[in-house]
């Protein structure tokens, strides 16, 4: 749709465009002329979600704004939520049921009126005297979801101010990216409207704290019954592990282990030491006797000798037991003693048999004897020694043995406990962080909850301004566009053919000839122009199909019919009859009709004839034809017109059609093109010798600019520079400068 044919449009429906609007308007006016005050008051909240203090956070930490946003919603949808707004809702209605009589602080007159008319007698009897909370709970036990309960249809119902409904009204908006909270109401009484912000302001803070203390409350109760358990369990982890300590005499298992494991290491070095000095003193001794006569050597490994090495042996043994334990007891020491004291007699005794061989004189190498046997009891009495020694080692080495084989079972039962005590340690810290997690959260939590009312809720004493203006404004903006809307809409899905564009696309046929809707009243239009310059386009194109472009000779049968009637192919046929008069050419009209005649008959028109279904049977060909229907005329003329019936819903005469050397089929612009219409087409073309032509009659005026260009209309101009500026046609010009 081009913008001259936007305002076409607005143009041919100005009147229902501008009336439309204008009634709706009228409408609104008169059903707002007794709307009700309104009166507004506003509460502000301070919620401290967006930059409040934080337990735990640093001053650098950065503010999470989605955070932000999730906790402000979560804000304003507990405040929005039913149980508050039931809350708000009884509270109302109690404090205006236990008024005896009316307060402009809290309802107007009028209302209080109506209210007292309203509230039977059953429900004022459940008003506790000045105990507000009292009376709130006998309406909260008398509310039940039944019929003809007051209290619940007063609360599930459409009263403007105690119904569920009315208190959803509040408005609770975050101000700009504040920490405030800002409540909204409007009401017809400006005591109710400032009460029920009141209440609804602190029924909220209420609801809103318990609300936010019982999220951590359980958890709380959770991790402290947790950690009760973990602490018991470790205490007994413990308590296992002293016991088992107790009975094993163990002070610290791995420094005692690594205590015996490092002595077992001495003491298999002194064993080795001191099996080498046996070694080396039983080879002294060997070696000594080998200087000894044989006589010698057998009084040297006589009984007595040998009765008194065994002694020496078993006291030395005997003392160096004595010596590795004695630790300042005053019986070891005495006992030491005493066995020091025996050893010393049996080296005397020794030293006695030994001196009595000194008689022997001197050994086989001729060393001295006493010599020798001096030797000899030195490192006897050594050797002795040394084997004591060795005997004690070996029994402490034996004590070593048995130690090991006591600790050895005792670590892995010691790791076992000791893992159980860790992994109870690390679930009694991690519990014990936890707890101290949830505690810092509900820190947090209560310090988010303490929200404060920071403006209280006004009275209001003005009523807000009328949107009766806004109203009327608006119905008058809303059915200016509906109105466009459906009259787009109705362009949009227009179907009829209208249009000679539209006409050929619909119906398949070359349009001929566009005859518009003209009144000869019209002003500014040029009636008789219009009229003569197209039905001369169209006996233009009838001269072009039937002589020039064809070299025939006259007569010309043209044939104009219609799918149905009422087309105004008629009225065309007389225009064209005066045109073919003023290029003094002749014409026969042939109109059929229906009654039974073997003769044509005159009509009142000159040159028209009428003819029934029958009249041309005998007839066989075009000549002949011609020549019946010219029997009455002086001459031949130019052209026969074939005017039939209706074709859809007549009987047309098939013989005359393939005669026909020109076809139109007249067809109105403000009618659908159906598919009675194609099957009448299809069925006409195939008697035809050639495609009709289309005549588009009764279209609209600007629909003829497609073949008669700018339709010549008186116009203004400021109203032709406005076609142009719209067309953007600044240097078009009517003629040339």
């Amino acid at each position: 749709m081009t913008i001259i044919q936007f305002f076409r449009l607005i143009r041919k429906h100005l009147l229902i465009i501008i009336g439309a609007p204008l009634l709706l308007a009228i409408l609104v006016y008169i059903f707002t002329a007794n709307q009700p005050k309104v009166y507004e008051s506003k509460a502000t909240f301070y919620t401290g979600l967006a930059s409040g203090y934080n337990v735990g956070s640093d001053i650098s930490s950065k503010v999470d704004y989605n955070a932000t946003k999730i906790a402000f919603d979560n804000f304003i949808s507990i405040m929005n939520s039913r149980n508050v707004k039931e809350e708000v809702a009884l509270k109302l209605f109690a404090t205006h049921l236990m008024l005896d009589e009316y307060d402009p602080r809290l309802i107007s007159q009028k209302n209080f009126r109506e209210f007292q008319k309203k509230v039977p007698d059953k429900i004022k009897e459940l008003v506790v005297e000045n105990d507000l909370q009292a009376t709130i709970e006998n309406l909260k036990e008398h509310k039940k979801p039944e019929d003809g309960n007051f209290i619940y249809e007063l609360l599930n119902y459409v009263h403007p101010h105690y119904s569920v409904k009315a208190i959803s009204k509040v408005k609770a908006e975050r101000v700009n990216n504040s920490d405030l909270v800002e409540l909204t109401y409007e009401s017809d009484d400006p005591g109710i409207c400032r009460l029920t912000l009141k209440i609804l302001a602190h029924s909220f803070t209420d609801n809103y704290k318990s609300i936010k203390a019982n999220r951590t409350d359980e958890v709380i109760s959770y991790f402290e019954r947790q950690l009760e358990k973990a602490a018991e369990k470790l205490k007994e982890a413990e308590q296992e592990l002293l016991e088992f300590n107790q009975e094993n005499n163990i002070i610290n298992y791995y420094e005692q282990t690594k205590f015996i494991a490092d002595q077992k290491e001495k003491l298999d070095v002194e064993i080795q030491r001191v099996n080498m000095e046996r070694a080396a003193a039983k080879a002294s001794i060997k070696r000594i006797e080998a200087q000894l006569p044989s006589t010698s050597q057998i009084q040297l490994n006589s009984k007595s000798i040998i009765n008194l090495r065994d002694s020496l042996s078993k006291v030395k043994e005997r003392i160096a037991l004595l010596e590795t334990t004695t630790s300042g007891d005053s019986v070891n020491i005495a006992e030491l003693s005493r066995y020091q004291q025996k050893r010393d007699e049996i080296i005397d005794k020794l030293s006695i048999r030994i001196n009595e061989l000194h008689a022997l004189g001197r050994s086989k190498e001729g060393i001295d004897r006493e010599e020798v046997l001096s030797a000899w009891l030195e490192k006897v009495i050594e050797f002795e020694g040394i084997k004591g020694k060795l005997k004690v080692l070996e029994n402490r080495k034996e004590e070593f043995l048995d130690r090991y084989k006591t600790f050895a079972p005792l670590g892995a039962t010691l790791k076992r406990i000791e893992r159980h005590i860790s992994v109870s340690e690390r679930e009694y810290l991690s519990i014990l962080k936890s707890l101290g997690q949830a505690r810092l959260k509900e820190q947090n939590i209560k310090l988010q909850s303490d929200i404060k009312l920071v403006s209280e809720p006004y009275f209001p004493i003005n009523p807000e301004p009328s949107r009766r203006k806004l109203l009327v404004l608006a119905a008058a903006v809303v059915g200016f566009v509906l109105v466009l809307f459906i009259i787009f809409l109705m362009e949009y899905f227009d179907a009829t053919l209208r249009y000679p564009e539209r006409a050929e696309r619909k119906t398949g046929l070359n349009v001929a000839s566009v005859f518009p809707r003209l009144s000869a009243n019209s002003k500014t239009l040029n009636f008789n122009f219009v009229k003569d310059r197209l039905i001369s386009i169209l006996y233009s194109h009838i001269n072009e199909t039937s002589f020039y472009n064809t070299n025939k000779q006259p007569p010309a049968i043209l044939l104009f019919y219609s799918n149905h009637t009422q087309e105004g192919k008629t009225t065309i046929l007389h225009r064209l009859a005066e045109k073919i008069k003023e290029h003094n050419q002749n014409y026969i009209l042939l109109n059929h009709q229906d009654e039974d005649s073997t003769t044509t008959s005159h009509s009142a028109i000159s040159n028209e004839y009428f003819f029934s279904r029958d009249q041309f049977a005998n007839i066989t060909t075009k000549e002949e034809f011609v020549e019946h229907v010219t029997k009455e005329l002086s001459k031949t003329p130019e052209f026969i017109i074939i005017e039939p019936g209706a074709i859809i819903p007549e009987e047309y005469p098939l013989k005359l059609l393939k005669w026909v050397d020109t076809s139109y089929c007249v067809a109105r612009a403000n009618r659908l093109w159906s598919d009675a219409d194609r099957n009448a087409l299809k069925h006409i073309e195939r008697l035809l010798p050639q495609k009709p032509h289309l005549i588009l009659n009764g279209a609209e005026l600007d629909a003829v600019e497609s073949i008669l260009g700018e339709v010549p209309k008186k116009r203004s101009k400021a109203l032709m520079m406005l076609k142009k500026g719209l067309k953007l046609q600044f240097y078009s010009q009517s003629k040339i400068q």
